[in-house]
């Protein structure tokens, strides 16, 4: 078990889709947990990239980030093993597109996320979460903490322009 003290959160964002969010949060996750350190994926993007990128089938469970975020589900019930020793995904559905909708007349939406995480603390040493390209309204946007260190990806100046 981690010690809660030392838990650090990353958020890996971007407005733009297709800047390699996913891939970024799944290879640093790995590589902590490959180092002994025990990470939580928390995949708060609708596709579920992160994931099925982990290797969880998203139809084999019946809940995901979208009960923690809009049915007070505790976090530590929905975190899912991965093929990797250390590495744990909190799973995103396609429910998570109407989230905020669903959120909208909630009272202390904006705390929701937030909680989620403090309940895991002492659980994990890292959590990365993968985030949505449109954060806007994002709860996560709402997400003060301490330890959290933004990473906003950028395509590479090869990546290709439509």
């Amino acid at each position: 078990m981690a010690d809660a003290s030392e838990m650090t959160i990353f958020a890996v964002a971007n407005q733009k889709g297709g800047v390699g969010k996913t891939t970024t949060t799944i290879s640093l996750g790995a590589a902590l947990a490959e180092k002994g350190k025990r990470v939580l994926v928390v995949d708060l993007d609708p596709q579920g990239n992160a994931t099925t990128g982990l290797g969880v089938d998203g139809r084999q469970f019946e809940r995901s980030v979208y009960d923690v975020l809009l049915n007070d589900v505790p976090m530590v019930d929905i975190v899912e093993p991965t093929g990797f020793n250390n590495l744990f995904v909190a799973p995103a559905t396609l429910d998570l597109a109407g989230v905020e909708q669903e959120l909208a007349a909630v009272i202390s939406r904006e705390l929701r996320l937030k909680k989620a995480l403090v309940s895991v603390e002492g659980d994990f040493d890292y959590i990365f979460i993968d985030c949505p390209p449109s954060l806007d309204s994002s709860p996560l946007m709402r997400l003060r903490r301490r330890r959290i260190f933004w990473f906003r990806s950028r395509p590479s100046s090869t990546h290709s322009k439509v």
